[in-house]
């Protein structure tokens, strides 16, 4: 149960200061994930943003894996909130997949799916563990 609290805190810390990056340094992240496949002949870089219309949604979602994720660490034996992660995981894996399959050799969507999908396995890994311990909240009464 420590250490899935522990997994939970540090990726409260990881998606707050995601967010944070991604609201206010979003060229900056994307000239890293363009230099990737620039120096390693690999993959294709992505095209240059025309606009920031996605930039909020992302932080948005950032932000709700952030306060999920602690909350998850606070109230382990609520299986509602790591389900929701991995749900989220679990589905922009598939898209990045997809993505990468059918749009373009884009190494961004590869190194979301190199992301996410770790996440995903270490956070059902872990709901495993913890099934007999958790519950989806039923009888939840709220955040204290």
């Amino acid at each position: 149960m420590n250490a899935y609290r522990h997994f939970m805190r540090v990726f409260g810390y990881v998606y707050a200061v995601g967010a944070a990056t991604f609201l206010f340094l979003p060229q900056r992240i994307f000239d890293l994930i363009n230099s990737v496949p620039q120096h390693i002949g690999f993959l294709v870089t992505i095209p240059p943003a025309s606009e920031y219309f996605w930039l909020p949604l992302a932080t948005s979602m950032m932000v709700m894996l952030s306060v999920l994720s602690f909350l998850a660490a606070t109230h382990p034996h609520h299986r509602g909130y790591p389900l929701t992660i991995l749900i989220s995981k679990i589905s922009s894996t598939a898209a990045f997949s997809l993505l990468l399959v059918t749009h373009q050799p884009y190494f961004a969507y590869l190194l979301g799916i190199l992301t996410d999908l770790p996440i995903a396995l270490a956070l059902g890994y872990f709901m495993l563990r913890l099934a007999p311990q958790q519950t989806l909240g039923s009888n939840y009464e709220g955040i204290s």
